[in-house]
């Protein structure tokens, strides 16, 4: 039995012989009326019939003839339905797998028969065996919902196909009738099918009239879309001009504003005339940080703002953005803490002036919103995948605190906390949105976390190449140290490197309790906080030397000192109590080279150059005034700034001037020079033509002068155009007068940056 009919209780209805076509069609009529009688529709029990046909006429063609079994089947899961056998004693089918994967082709066409009739039907099975004979079984099924045949039915229909059968049919007029009926039925369904497809095509034409209007206008819109994108772009393009121009302008008096406001507060002054000084120059350099706030705005909206993904290290990135605030903090008598995850790796893939920048605005935020209490810099690291970490920047801070409603206008445009024109704090409101903008481009985003009243946190997270490098073994000298600090943040911190150095360390949060230690501890290493609220550094200093009698071959002291405190310091060390001193934040290369007693002495300016050479019995004058510098400027008033500037840090060096570029060549040809100032934008040739003139000639005679630009021009740009003229550097203007002290040494003396 084939499987589909397991769950089925067959109940059989009749059985005819087929020898002649007349047969098929007798079975064909008799397929259809018992179709019927189950209560098939009328499509259903024309697909019957036609089966039952197709089959019988196989039969012939095939086996000379054979028996069709007609069954009622009534199943308990599904519907009820009309199952006919095909039995003959003919030779078997020898291409059953063709005649099913629809590849077999007969001249008596049983292969189409099948196949035909495999598709009306729902449930199809073939057994054949070679010169035994073949069995069809087919079926087709009510659907799940529809009522079942009842017992007295089945009876009833039972015995009314029987006598039919027994009757045969009156006449083939009636057969021919039936067979008429069912053939106008099939075409009045096919015309109003085709009335349907009439009305279907009218339709799709419509709709293909709409789509082709709907496509015209599309493409005018995106005539439109790209004619308005060539106007935006052109409108940034001419909003960047203009702002490049602008700045350019405003920087130029900026300028003399600030250096000569800087030379003017070193001379002697009373305390009126340096405090309007000092408000000038202030007020200036406020202006200078709104015009790079806008510079920055402008560039990240027009999406000109590129990242430079380099090989950072983390730790001198950080070390020197708390270099830039440190003093700040320490006027508002706030404690500035940097807190390194000791396993923190060294080096990764970032842009450091951009992430220093994000750093510096968090933290001078945090320093401005703080009135008392601590700020903290804080990085986290997690190792993600293969060479990929992320690294977390936190800038915590136990300031005023934001509310909700602030909270949502905070990083918007020219926006502030406080938007009240009572408000306390100054500035653009383009710092945190600046800052947010430069996190997006790195794929992440500023976090805030705050209660009013309470503090703030800002963090963002960043995920990106570190470099894995081999520990270097340190030669720690002293291994069993005492901590003193009343901050329990910086302690906490200290003692962290500590225990990933392997240093044995007592911590001690009164100078009283430090001092008991060191009477009963046995330590080679006392690490004190000089401004202690019960004793300063020179006085726990003095007791240790003079009533604990504890010698400095037996105990060295070294002070950790916030930058206000740095003059009382220098006295400290200079009574030979102390053996050295710390500025907080305390920085791990630095804390980690006391440890091993290497105190390193950094030459990075020109007084430590200069006393390198008296040591050395080197008469300095007959170094420095070997030196040429030629300055190429077209203002008179910034000509005599830098003049001034550079008299002031070496008062030994020539000055040649030149007001544009032909100018500076020619007596670059005429005059030995050691170092070129030169302005970019001057008359007749400017600084960029000029410099390449320069190289030209020194191809001939393999000479490289250093050459550095001078604009007042902020962009990244205008400094990539400066480097690839052939200059060397690039100072803008206002001019920095440390920048520009470090340049000279640099290419000058060969003093280390």
């Amino acid at each position: 039995m084939p499987p589909f009919l397991l769950s089925a209780t067959l109940h059989k209805v009749g059985t005819i012989h087929i020898r002649l076509e007349s047969d098929v069609v007798r079975a064909r009529n008799l397929g259809s009326m018992l179709a019927q009688e189950v209560k098939f529709d009328k499509t259903s029990s024309i697909r019957i019939g036609t089966a039952v046909s197709e089959l019988s006429r196989n039969m012939i063609e095939h086996a000379n003839g054979g028996t069709i079994d007609f069954y009622i089947a009534k199943r308990t899961v599904g519907g009820d339905g009309v199952v006919v056998v095909f039995s003959d004693q003919g030779p078997g089918i020898d291409q059953l797998d063709e005649i099913k994967n629809g590849s077999f082709i007969s001249k008596k066409g049983m292969g189409v028969g099948l196949s035909g009739s495999q598709r009306l039907m729902d449930d199809f099975e073939i057994e054949t065996h070679s010169g035994k004979g073949t069995t069809i079984t087919i079926a087709k099924w009510l659907p799940p919902f529809a009522v079942g045949i009842s017992e007295s039915m089945l009876e009833l229909t039972k015995t009314a196909f029987a006598e039919t059968i027994k009757r045969g049919d009156s006449s083939l007029v009636e057969t021919i009738n039936a067979q008429n009926s069912e053939l106008l039925y099939l075409l009045k369904n096919l015309h109003e099918r085709n009335q349907e497809i009439e009305t279907i095509n009218k339709e799709l034409e419509e709709t293909n009239k709409g789509v082709l209007a709907l496509n015209r206008e599309l493409e005018d819109k995106a005539l439109d879309i790209d004619k308005a994108k060539q106007q935006a772009e052109q409108a940034n393009r001419a909003k960047s001009d203009f702002l490049a121009h602008m700045s350019h302008e405003i920087r130029t008096p900026m300028n003399a504003i600030l250096g000569f406001t800087e030379l003017l507060l070193k001379t002697n002054l009373s305390n009126s005339q340096k405090q309007y000084t000092q408000n000038v120059n202030n007020a200036g350099k406020a202006l200078l940080e709104i015009i790079n706030d806008i510079l920055d705005f402008s560039k990240i909206e027009a999406g000109k703002l590129e990242l430079d993904i380099v090989e950072t290290d983390i730790f001198e990135l950080l070390n020197q953005t708390i270099d830039i605030v440190k003093y700040t903090a320490a006027i508002k008598g706030l404690e500035l803490q940097l807190t390194i995850q000791p396993d923190l790796p060294r080096f990764a893939m970032f842009d450091p002036i951009r992430l220093k920048q994000i750093l510096i605005n968090l933290l001078s935020n945090a320093i401005k919103f703080t009135e008392k209490g601590e700020i903290e810099l804080k990085v986290e690291f997690n190792i993600k995948e293969e060479n990929i970490g992320t690294f977390k920047f936190c800038v915590n801070d136990t300031g005023i605190g934001i509310t909700s409603e602030q909270k949502q206008r905070l990083f918007k445009a020219f926006s502030q906390a406080d938007g009240s024109t009572t408000r306390k704090f100054g500035g653009t409101g383009l710092g945190l949105v600046i800052s947010n903008l430069l996190a997006e481009k790195m794929n992440s985003v500023l976090v805030l976390d705050s209660e009013w009243g309470k503090g703030s946190n800002f963090h963002f997270s960043i995920d990106t190449e570190y470099v894995t490098q081999k520990s270097e073994n340190q030669s720690i000298v002293y291994r069993n140290i005492l901590l003193l600090d009343n901050n329990s943040t910086n302690l906490k911190n200290i003692a962290s490197y500590f225990d990933n150095w392997g240093v044995n360390f007592t911590l001690c949060e009164s100078s009283f309790d430090a001092l008991l230690e060191l009477q009963t501890g046995n330590f080679d290493l006392f690490i004190s906080n000089y401004n202690m609220p019960d004793m300063n550094g020179l006085e726990i200093s003095a007791h240790i030397r003079e009533k604990l009698h504890i010698c400095s071959k037996s105990l060295k002291i070294a002070l950790m000192y916030n930058a206000s405190d740095e003059d009382k310091v220098n006295k400290v060390i200079a009574t030979d109590y102390v053996y050295c001193n710390l500025m907080k934040p305390i920085k791990t290369d630095e804390l980690l080279a006391l440890i091993c007693d290497k105190k390193n002495v950094k030459t990075d300016n020109v007084s430590t150059f200069k006393n390198q050479l008296v040591d050395q019995d080197i008469e300095l004058n007959t170094i420095l005034d070997k030196k040429v510098i030629l300055i190429a400027e077209d203002v008179e008033m910034n000509m005599f700034l830098i003049k001034k500037i550079i008299s002031n840090i070496f008062p030994n060096i020539e000055v040649m001037e030149a007001t544009n570029g032909l100018m500076a060549l020619e007596i670059v040809k005429k005059h030995h020079v050691d170092l070129i100032l030169m302005d970019v934008q001057m008359p007749e040739m400017d600084g960029m033509e000029a410099t390449e003139n320069i190289r030209k000639i020194e191809t001939e005679s393999a000479r490289n002068l250093p050459i550095i630009a001078l604009t007042a021009g902020a962009l990244k740009e205008e400094k990539e155009k400066a480097i690839n003229a052939g200059m060397n550097d690039f100072l803008t203007k206002p001019i920095d007068t440390e920048q520009l002290e470090l340049l000279l040494n640099k290419y000058l003396y060969g003093c280390p940056e």
